[in-house]
């Protein structure tokens, strides 16, 4: 937008008389011998000044003037629409880290019980009233369920940095994530 703005406001600024100067210093001489070459060197000073008036420009200007504008206004409407593609981003995301908190919290759960019933079966195994298959299977679903409490606690990590990198703001420490220039 800056930039576009930039670009409208030198449209509009940009004079119908340009004008420029310029100056020029030479020093030369000639001689067959090379030494003498440069002795006695001839001072060249020039000055030379422009001015560029036109006649007609069969509306160049104007039609510059509102390509930058119409310009402007395209970069406006796709700033606009990537601010709300932003937004339904973000809420999208929300929506989705509280699915994945709630999948941390029943994995969390599923694990209590997982650690639970190993400890009965074990418990039972050793006074003899299961079998080793029993007490294999209740180990199997607690790596089971410790495996799905990890998964589900790296998904809500992933989820919120996601979250985090979108809004730049660290919802931990409840501050920006772009630190604001100091000023003095």
């Amino acid at each position: 937008m800056i930039e576009a703005d930039r670009e409208v406001d030198r449209e509009m600024k940009e004079q119908w008389i340009q004008y420029w100067y310029g100056r020029k210093i030479r020093f030369s001489q000639t001689d067959p011998a090379l030494n003498k070459a440069y002795q006695d060197l001839l001072d060249q000073e020039r000055l030379s000044i422009g001015l560029q008036i036109p006649i007609a420009d069969w509306g160049r200007a104007r039609a510059r003037r509102e390509t930058a504008k119409s310009n402007r206004e395209l970069i406006q409407m796709n700033v606009e629409q990537e601010q709300i593609n932003l937004e339904r981003e973000i809420i999208l995301r929300v929506q989705q880290f509280e699915l994945v908190k709630n999948r941390v919290n029943l994995s969390k759960k599923s694990l209590d019980i997982a650690v639970k019933r190993q400890e009965m079966t074990r418990q039972r195994y050793l006074i003899g009233k299961i079998g080793i298959t029993d007490l294999n299977i209740a180990l199997s679903e607690l790596d089971a369920a410790r495996r799905g409490y990890i998964d589900a606690q790296r998904e809500f990590w992933v989820a919120l940095y996601e979250i985090r990198g979108l809004t730049l703001y660290d919802f931990v420490e409840g501050k920006p994530l772009i630190l604001e220039p100091e000023t003095n």
